[in-house]
């Protein structure tokens, strides 16, 4: 009788120590699930700040300069509203540029004025008055022509360019560009190295 009570006090009390032990277990167990997330939740959170704050920079940092329109300058003068310098695109005519300056003064004389002349660089356009003389061009002065800039009427006062070949200057300098050299013109449909012999004298890329 007695080694069946000692038997149950026993088997009572190591159920006592495995209750126990499961239930430290599990407390355990919480914990780590607790601190487990606990930690994740922590580098979450670190990890949005860290973003937020590249985000932040990269939204600060400055623009990139955008690199202004290349044109060129051009001096304006005599019986216009608003003379000066005028920066303008390359392949405008006179008359654009007689316009940004507010137009022709009633005593201009418009007879002496080209307005279908290709602007360029350095470019001066004097509108005189009515009655006044001005200077001839440089076409008629003997002086080389600009063939990066001459109109169909200027190409035409050169040795052997007549309307189509002028025609053929303009159409390949508005497709390809200003001429860098005077040898480029044999690209010229009908121009070839002795065309540019005759011509040399004449003209000029400048």
């Amino acid at each position: 009788m007695k080694w069946k009570q000692f038997v149950l006090l026993v088997t009572g009390f190591l159920s006592l120590i495995i209750v126990a032990g499961l239930s430290i277990s599990f407390y355990l167990q919480s914990d780590n699930v607790e601190a487990v997330k606990e930690e994740e939740d922590f580098l979450e959170e670190l990890s949005t700040e860290t973003t937020g704050a590249q985000d932040e920079e990269e939204s600060e940092e400055p623009e990139e300069d955008v690199p202004l329109r290349q044109g060129v300058m051009v001096d304006v003068k005599g019986e216009v509203k608003s003379p000066g310098v005028y920066d303008i695109k390359e392949g405008k005519r006179v008359i654009d540029v007689i316009d940004l300056a507010g137009g022709l003064l009633e005593e201009a004389d418009s007879m002496q004025v080209n307005f279908a002349e290709r602007v360029y660089d350095e470019m001066i356009i004097y509108v005189p008055k009515q009655g006044e003389e001005i200077e001839q061009t440089s076409s008629e002065n003997n002086e080389k022509i600009r063939i990066n800039y001459a109109d169909t009427a200027e190409l035409e006062t050169l040795p052997g360019i007549g309307p189509a070949k002028a025609e053929a200057i303009l159409s390949y300098r508005d497709e390809n560009g200003l001429f860098h050299a005077l040898e480029d013109l044999q690209s010229v449909s009908g121009i070839g190295e002795k065309s540019i012999e005759q011509l040399e004298e004449f003209i000029t890329v400048d």
